[in-house]
């Protein structure tokens, strides 16, 4: 006797809508705007540009890899600028020069460095937020690690990265990998992109 599975249903509408969540989860961070107003009640200037620049910014535009990396450098530069105790923060960038000018959605990459900063603990400078980027060959591969917050159940189950699930299903469809691994020491996300 052979059995088959039956094809689970892909409701598109609510993966569209969920990508959309997850475009306007990295335009507005909850969470460093609330570590801006406990700080103070009026926006610094710095985030306040940042801030402008991605309210600013349509949810399906694209811009370049290398105009990507700009703005999460900016976002990163927020975070550490508003937090009460530093955070460490190890960037390794490897971007061949055939994929710098190459077209991506805004905040690709934001949602696994947004995971590590709200859901990791980065005050430890033996065991800094490690992000990683390489680009060659029109495939990206983003590796994003932080120290196990102990206080957070699961950073895999986050419901920003539910969201992000279903952006890259929406925009990459069958072009791109997500990988989660974790040990009671550290916490470690993988996405590997054809962005061709």
């Amino acid at each position: 006797m052979v059995w088959f599975k039956k094809k689970q249903k892909i409701d598109s509408v609510a993966i569209a809508q969920q990508a959309l969540w997850a475009v306007e989860d990295c335009k507005l961070d909850r969470h460093l705007l609330r570590l801006q107003l406990q700080e103070s009640p009026t926006l610094n200037a710095s985030y306040a540009a940042f801030l402008k620049h991605c309210l600013d910014i349509a949810p399906d535009a694209t811009h370049t890899l290398a105009d990507e990396v700009d703005l999460l450098k900016q976002y990163i530069a927020c975070y550490a600028n508003l937090q009460h105790t530093p955070i460490f923060v190890k960037t390794t960038l490897a971007i061949h020069s055939d994929c710098n000018n190459i077209q991506i959605p805004v905040f690709m990459l934001f949602p696994l460095v947004q995971n590590a900063l709200v859901g990791g603990y980065n005050v430890m400078e033996k065991f800094p937020l490690r992000i990683r980027l390489s680009a060659e060959n029109y495939s990206l591969k983003l590796e994003v690690s932080n120290r196990v917050n102990h206080y957070v159940q699961s950073q895999a189950d986050s419901i920003g990265i539910q969201h992000f699930k279903s952006r890259l299903q929406h925009t990459y469809t069958d072009r791109q990998e997500l990988f989660f691994n974790s040990n009671s020491a550290l916490f470690k996300a993988t996405l590997m992109l054809k962005l061709k």
